[in-house]
């Protein structure tokens, strides 16, 4: 579950010609009893035990060969190479235990993760001791890697203690914890994309911006050196949960983290273009909405990646974050069937829909429409309707106060995309439950009007946007006044009746 960033040292080891066998055993048993003698913990209670394990282990070990020729540092007796891995941090430990066997066994030493178990997970030196002292008094030994396992279950556990606890309780207006995203900014979470080329290797970006909105939070990713579109096969998204944090909360620069994988979906991107037009452009990149709110930018000049953004809903968002895996993503407990307060025939009512129209950092318009209802009459094939903004009464309709685009940038250009715009959506049901979510980059459609009654509007082009996935869609019309500013004339909201059945155990048809 742990990061396999590698660090490399810049210094590099000496070489050596010849090794001799008595003198290097002698000096490095010498050296490894004044390690465990020197320590903190040598005039405690069960040093003399230690003592005698460590010339228990150097009698039994391997006596190193004459080395002909160029040594490397696999030819250091272990001794020395624990000597030299008590230099090392947590995230040093873990990266080295990932490079061979033997170095896994030296990394994960109980001794080398005694001090660290002290500092970041609060395990005082007395308890540590009392532990071990039993496990000797039934003739047994700490097995291997004890108290780095020990360590990091520990962190893991106080990190989401901290996180969960912060969280409070549900917003009702959102329908969201109303201190998500304090919570998640708590637990030190960022973000990284994981583009899987053809070879299976996973070629990481890790988040550069973060923005958080009413709703849902955005990724961006963009870097200058990225794989090429036509070499990835795969697109995890995972999230990347630190260990190890300062007195004062903040999570150490190098601490270890665990990932949770968030989405995973296959990617071949010259079938997919075939298939999918552009949501928008400008004179430089093309922007293309991908499955499960993931937005790609391609360069207009040589067709590459240009950089990539994500919506990300903060319904259940810590949950998944917190108690996933890097190989499954978390599933949040099945709701409960709680039938309708009334009636089924007379429909769906009291429900709620948030929408919120902005840019990656800044909302540009949201509002929440209350008391919809859709009588079991009036309900089409599939789908139960709720007209939220009805073309025919003016009353309804709604002015945006900012102009529709898409602003973006990487570390070399930015620019504006004018047909595009971010959409998040939340529908409420009428015990306060969020039914649906979506959050996805949509593309602003034209068409001219062929009349038009409605002195209010003398413009003749209607705008249109959709945002739909098997559970619910949102169907929206536009216009533009005199002085260029937008007004929803049609917003109705369309729940899939096979999802409206599923959530109440209701047979509407």
């Amino acid at each position: 579950m742990f990061t396999e960033q590698l660090k490399i040292p810049t210094k590099k080891f000496k070489s050596w010609n010849y090794i001799s066998s008595d003198a290097g055993s002698r000096s490095s048993k010498s050296s490894f009893e004044s390690r465990f003698n020197s320590s903190p913990e040598a005039s405690s209670p069960g040093s003399s035990s230690r003592s005698s394990r460590a010339v228990d282990y150097l009698s039994r070990r391997k006596v190193p060969t004459k080395i002909v020729g160029r040594a490397s540092i696999n030819d250091l007796p272990d001794e020395i190479l624990l000597k030299i891995f008590g230099y090392l941090d947590a995230q040093g430990l873990l990266t080295a235990g990932q490079i061979c066997q033997r170095w896994k066994a030296l990394a994960n030493d109980n001794f080398l993760w005694n001090k660290i178990c002290e500092r970041f997970a609060a395990i005082p030196t007395v308890s540590r001791q009392q532990q071990q002292q039993q496990q000797e008094a039934r003739g047994e030994r700490l097995p291997a890697s004890h108290w780095k396992k020990m360590c990091l279950k520990k962190c893991e556990e106080e990190r989401n203690k901290r996180a969960f606890k912060l969280l409070g309780k549900v917003n009702p207006y959102s329908g969201i914890p109303k201190n998500a995203e304090k919570a998640i900014k708590s637990a030190g979470i960022s973000f990284q994309l994981s583009m899987v080329d053809r070879q299976g290797k996973e070629n990481p970006l890790y988040s550069r911006d973060i923005f958080y909105h009413c709703m849902c939070l955005s990724v961006r990713w963009y870097d200058l050196q990225v794989l090429p579109l036509k070499e990835i096969c795969n697109v995890k998204i995972f999230s990347c949960n630190p260990l190890f944090f300062m007195s004062d909360g903040r999570p150490y620069s190098n601490s270890p983290y665990q990932r949770s994988l968030l989405m995973s979906f296959d990617l071949k991107w010259e079938d997919y273009k075939r298939t999918a037009a552009p949501i928008g452009a400008d004179d430089m990149v093309d922007l293309y909405s991908l499955p499960q709110g993931l937005l790609v930018a391609v360069w207009k000049a040589d067709s590459e990646l240009a950089f990539v953004s994500v919506g990300l809903h903060l319904n259940g968002l810590l949950q998944k974050c917190l108690k996933g895996n890097p190989t499954e993503i978390y599933t949040v407990p099945a709701h409960k069937i709680r039938p309708d307060d009334i009636d089924s025939k007379y429909g769906l009512h009291d429900y709620s829909c948030t929408i919120e129209f902005r840019t990656m950092r800044q909302s540009i318009w949201h509002y929440q429409f209350r008391n919809l209802y859709c009588k079991a009459d009036k309900m089409g094939p599939g789908f139960a309707e709720f007209p939220i903004i009805r073309r025919d009464v003016p009353s309804d309709h709604a002015m945006l106060p900012k102009k529709l685009n898409f602003p973006w940038k990487t570390e070399a250009f930015k620019g504006t995309v004018e047909n595009g715009i971010w959409l998040d959506v939340t529908v409420m049901d009428e015990k306060k439950e969020i039914f649906w979510h979506k959050s996805s980059a949509v593309k602003i459609t034209s068409q001219m009007m062929q009349s038009n009654l409605n002195f209010e509007f003398t413009n003749q082009e209607i705008f249109h946007i959709t945002c739909a996935d098997d559970k619910g869609k949102i169907y929206m019309e536009m216009s533009q006044n005199d002085q260029k500013e937008f007004f929803i004339i049609v917003l109705d909201l369309m729940l899939s009746l096979v999802a409206v059945n599923d959530w109440f155990g209701t047979k509407y048809s």
